[in-house]
């Protein structure tokens, strides 16, 4: 674990980023306490190789070479949200959220949680994803007014509501809130696609 620690981090290599994003996606339920660790880096590293990291659509077609001194090797680049730990990575962003006191999502925060709701959810982690959600929800709902996160915001909202053990209580806690949001994404001054993505 400290050689992980010791080498993957926000400073690293970006190579090492890379390859670290990918295959330790892979032991992040073994090892939940490194979830932290590698949504930092996710976090840091640049749109282009994020958007790589979290495409699911090009697992198993997408190998890249990578260069280290004299060596050359080939890595898979994409497809993490497939292995990685879908709660503890919410989790984590979750704790970023309120640690840097976030007014709004922006891409890179809608779209890692988008990527922790691929996998079917766990009955067993109920309680955590209620959470994850009630502290979320402001804004994931938000984002249904801006025209860049609005069709990633719906997915969200529908993965959540449509997911067999939080739905009811999701619905109950809801209702009040998601009528407001409703109302705001229709006001005259909203971009026409976000109206045009709640019926979609």
């Amino acid at each position: 674990m400290s050689i992980i620690l010791d080498n993957f981090k926000v400073n690293a290599n970006v190579n090492v980023q890379k390859v670290g994003l990918i295959y330790l996606a892979q032991i992040l339920k073994k090892f939940p306490d490194l979830c932290s660790r590698y949504l930092s880096v996710l976090l840091k590293i640049s749109q282009e190789i994020r958007d790589t990291v979290l495409n699911i659509d090009l697992y198993n077609d997408a190998d890249s070479h990578i260069v280290l001194s004299t060596t050359s090797f080939k890595y898979k680049q994409t497809g993490a949200p497939l292995d990685w730990n879908s709660v503890g990575i919410a989790q984590a962003l979750n704790s970023y959220v309120k640690a840097e006191k976030l007014e709004r999502f922006e891409t890179v925060h809608i779209d890692i949680l988008a990527g922790c709701l691929i996998n079917e959810l766990n009955p067993v982690e109920k309680n955590t994803w209620l959470q994850i959600y009630q502290d979320l929800q402001k804004y994931i709902f938000v984002s249904l007014a801006a025209p860049e996160l609005c069709h990633t915001a719906s997915i969200i909202v529908k993965k959540f509501f449509m997911c067999p053990f939080l739905q009811e209580t999701i619905m109950q806690n809801t209702y009040n809130l998601f009528l407001r949001i409703l109302e705001l994404v229709y006001e005259a001054d909203i971009d026409q696609s976000c109206k045009d993505n709640m019926l979609s």
